[in-house]
């Protein structure tokens, strides 16, 4: 499968509601129909930053119909460590990338995933540097913009996100404030994807057209 362009961020605990799994289903849907009219490479990031390994496998086994929809998986990494992801194998469940939170990165820094694509979270030029050279595949950079879920974060900014991307072609991932508006300047600035936390159920179309008609400068992740 194509690594995604697009990675729509979830709640893990929105995949365990059947209140909110409904409604999650219905969002993942409108999602997967419009990226595959415009032909937009996409992935979910289930996160959660206290799940165990096997927590971790109860919830993807019940999202295994996103690879139907021909999306991939992505979670967050099991507070248990690489050894227990290992054991739980997640890969032959669909995970495809596992995100690491940019305070745990020093335990994971040399784990072998078997496959899985290592993505480190990082919340400056530095660290993100770091993380690159030193075991992760990819890094999500954040926020590139202000948030209303980080109301005290400055954002980074464009100039921050290019700086990154020139000296880590193909690895870094924007993260923070995308819409359809920032997506396509996220693209323009050299990442290799935009992580969206709520444009992509708002506004699914306008996101996979700005997705679609802003080709990476690079060969996507």
């Amino acid at each position: 499968m194509i690594a995604p362009r697009l990675i729509a961020i979830v709640a893990a605990t929105e995949c365990q509601s059947p209140a909110l799994g409904a409604q999650l289903a219905f969002d993942i849907g409108k999602l997967a129909a419009v990226c595959a009219q415009h032909k937009v490479p996409w992935g979910l990031w289930l996160r959660d930053h206290g799940y165990s390994a096997a927590t971790w496998r109860s919830v993807v086994s019940a999202m295994s119909h996103v690879a139907a929809l021909g999306g991939s998986l992505g979670i967050s990494a099991p507070v248990d460590g690489p050894a227990a992801l290992a054991a739980e194998r997640l890969q032959t469940h669909g995970v495809a990338r596992i995100h690491v939170p940019q305070a745990a990165w020093t335990d994971w820094s040399q784990a072998q995933l078997g496959g899985m694509a290592k993505v480190a979270a990082a919340h400056n030029e530095d660290f993100a540097a770091s993380a690159l050279a030193y075991g992760a595949d990819f890094v999500t950079l954040s926020p590139i913009w202000a948030t209303a879920s980080k109301v005290e974060s400055v954002g980074l900014g464009s100039e921050a996100l290019a700086a990154v991307a020139q000296r880590f072609a193909r690895q870094v991932i924007a993260l923070g404030g995308i819409d359809a508006v920032t997506a396509a300047i996220s693209f323009q600035a050299g990442a290799v994807a935009v992580a969206s936390m709520t444009a992509w159920r708002r506004e699914p179309r306008q996101l996979a057209v700005a997705v679609h008609q802003t080709p990476p400068i690079a060969a996507p992740c």
